[in-house]
């Protein structure tokens, strides 16, 4: 498990199983393609993979607007961090994470590197279209499956209805731009 590819609420769904302590920080390095890599996969400011969780306005009224306003402020943050049990990190630079972290050593490198991160790329749940990333969920499930059985044949048509979905999303529906720079 050790190169287990999980997202940063990973603790939290181990913690019974595992002390923190017992768990090891291990940052990906830059996939290839991401913008500014060379030829090895180097860049000069690296970059990490993200989820998201967003908010949107869909009301004029001010109280909305101070809603949103503190939920991306330094307070609304270290409060987000503290109800959401060390599980959330944020981007922002002027959080105390020693005071936010406490010991929690892994939470504390997470919040580093997403503080100090060249790009923020979206990981590829927050970036497919929905019908593809359902697609995609129901074809691993079944792959999967299919590998209990050794004579079955399955992936062709597995592939081939997740060629049949991508194919029916509108280019519209697909970001184009995965990865922003901090600013």
């Amino acid at each position: 498990c050790a190169l287990h590819h999980q997202g940063s609420f990973v603790p939290a769904v181990y913690a019974e199983e595992a002390t923190t302590e017992a768990l090891t920080f291990f940052p990906f390095p830059a996939f290839p393609d991401t913008p500014g890599a060379g030829d090895d996969g180097s860049v000069d400011v690296p970059g990490v993979e993200v989820s998201v969780d967003a908010a949107g306005l869909f009301s004029t009224k001010p109280e909305a607007r101070r809603l949103l306003r503190y939920l991306a402020s330094r307070q609304g943050q270290e409060a987000w961090i503290q109800q959401a049990g060390r599980t959330f990190f944020s981007p922002r630079t002027d959080i105390d994470r020693q005071k936010a972290y406490g010991d929690d050593g892994i939470a504390r490198q997470l919040a580093d590197r997403l503080a100090t991160a060249g790009d923020r790329c979206l990981d590829a749940s927050n970036f497919m279209p929905s019908a593809i990333s359902e697609a995609f969920s129901t074809a691993v499930l079944e792959y999967l499956e299919s590998l209990t059985d050794p004579t079955s044949d399955r992936l062709v048509p597995i592939l081939e209805e997740l060629d049949r979905v991508r194919a029916s999303v509108l280019p519209s529906a697909f970001l184009t731009k995965p990865c922003r720079t901090a600013q």
